[in-house]
């Protein structure tokens, strides 16, 4: 099942052209637990939503506040560290690859950058295969090998000059 508030979030943040980067697993130690930095509630940044939505993060969960469900930390929704940054992990349907995104806090708000790849362009034009080198599954699709230093690396020269999704803290009155 792939994650509906993972796709909800990002689906603002995707250009045409670049798709969700799949790896073979989740980056570095697994988490059973939220930070209480993260914890809150946030704006959901989705303007054009006729309906006040709010996103919930908890001790072990995330949800959508005009959704019942919660999406609770397991083997297919993953919090991991990996030298003090964080990674959400998420399974897509078949189980053979994850997607990842990268969070942090900016003051009270959570940054979430999604891990994107352009598979359209040239292997020497994507910043991803300087660090990664794609595997091609028997579907056609790309899948990296997860490499945490790599990881790391990426997200500090590449990722994080690009755009994330930033959720307002609500602050409670």
């Amino acid at each position: 099942m792939k994650n509906v508030v993972l796709v909800s979030l990002l689906i603002i943040l995707l250009l045409p052209a670049c798709d969700y980067a799949k790896f073979d697993r989740y980056p570095g130690t697994k988490l059973d637990s939220i930070p209480q930095e993260f914890r809150g509630i946030y704006k959901d940044p989705d303007k054009k939503s006729k309906i006040q939505n709010n996103i919930i993060v908890e001790k072990n969960y995330w949800m959508e506040s005009t959704k019942s469900a919660k999406y609770y930390l397991s083997d297919s929704f993953i919090l991991s560290t990996y030298k003090g940054d964080y990674f959400l992990t998420t399974l897509e349907d078949n189980k053979r690859a994850c997607y990842v995104l990268y969070l942090k806090t900016s003051g009270t708000d959570l940054l979430l950058y999604p891990i994107l790849y352009d598979d359209k362009k040239p292997k020497e034009k994507n910043s991803m295969t300087k660090y990664f080198s794609p595997q091609i599954e028997k579907d056609s699709s790309t899948v990296f090998m997860m490499n945490e230093e790599k990881l790391w690396e990426y997200t500090q020269k590449e990722l994080l000059k690009g755009e994330s999704m930033k959720l307002k803290r609500q602050v409670s009155k």
